[in-house]
């Protein structure tokens, strides 16, 4: 019984002093306490591994490039405005949930199309303007920015298509285009690829990335698993205690 205690004093005595060290390592590491931090906050967040990815842009199996999602960007990974005078939180995420009161508007095209759903939504402008239509009086006005810099069509109309088959309503379509399509086709066709597909300028270095030595089947097999393991890392990082997540740090970095 004597030696049972004495082995519980020290297990215990060994993880006071692990959740210390740990204490001491998250605090030179983000300059910071952690019982009292936003833990979340220091989790790793790319959704993407970084050799899928050119800066915030990924990969996108139908609309060719789009952002990674964060908080500046719906659900999705398409650009938004959070002004502090406007609560918009989750304002743009789609599908919506049908509601027969809202009138929902889809804003697509390139950067200005993206401006205009970014600023349209955040400073209430364009919503006013809409409420003083008179059929329009009482309803709920939300607007879905769906417009990223660079696109053109026929981009424009399969992300449209895309969010049609996933059952989203749309009572408006604002569609802005014209000068993408000349300048970035343009550029499409002087660089050998066809004009009708996305902005070549914009996502070469992802295809070059693809057609280089590094996207064999084995080298993508590795990514893919390794993007795999650090995703259940990412799950565990829900922790209350410095030196779990101290330990799930270190796995990350394997």
């Amino acid at each position: 019984m004597r030696l049972l205690k004495i082995f519980l004093i020290n297990i215990v005595v060994i993880l006071v002093f692990f959740e210390c060290s740990s204490l001491l390592y998250y605090g030179i590491k983000f300059n910071s306490f952690f019982y009292f931090d936003d833990v979340y906050g220091h989790r790793p967040r790319d959704a993407v591994h970084p050799d899928f990815q050119i800066g915030n842009l990924v990969f996108h199996p139908y609309f060719g490039y789009l952002s990674q999602p964060r908080g500046n960007t719906t659900n999705h990974g398409f650009p938004i405005s959070k002004y502090p005078e406007t609560n918009i939180l989750n304002c743009c995420n789609s599908p919506t949930k049908e509601n027969p009161k809202e009138f929902i508007v889809g804003v697509f095209g390139g950067s200005v199309a993206t401006g205009f759903g970014m600023e349209g939504y955040a400073r209430k402008t364009f919503i006013s303007a809409l409420q003083d239509v008179p059929n329009l009086k009482g309803r709920d006005i939300r607007v879905l920015q769906l417009a990223y810099g660079a696109y053109k069509q026929p981009q424009t109309l399969m992300i449209l298509a895309y969010y049609l088959s996933l059952g989203q309503r749309f009572d408006l379509i604002l569609n802005v285009d014209g000068f993408n399509e000349v300048f970035h086709g343009g550029e499409n066709e002087s660089l050998g690829f066809s004009y009708s597909y996305p902005s070549v300028d914009v996502y070469k270095k992802m295809i070059d990335f693809i057609a280089s030595e590094k996207s064999d089947y084995q080298n993508i097999l590795s990514i893919y698993f390794r993007k795999l393991a650090h995703r259940e890392i990412e799950e565990t990082y829900k922790t209350k205690f410095a030196s779990t997540f101290v330990i799930f740090d270190f796995l990350h970095l394997l």
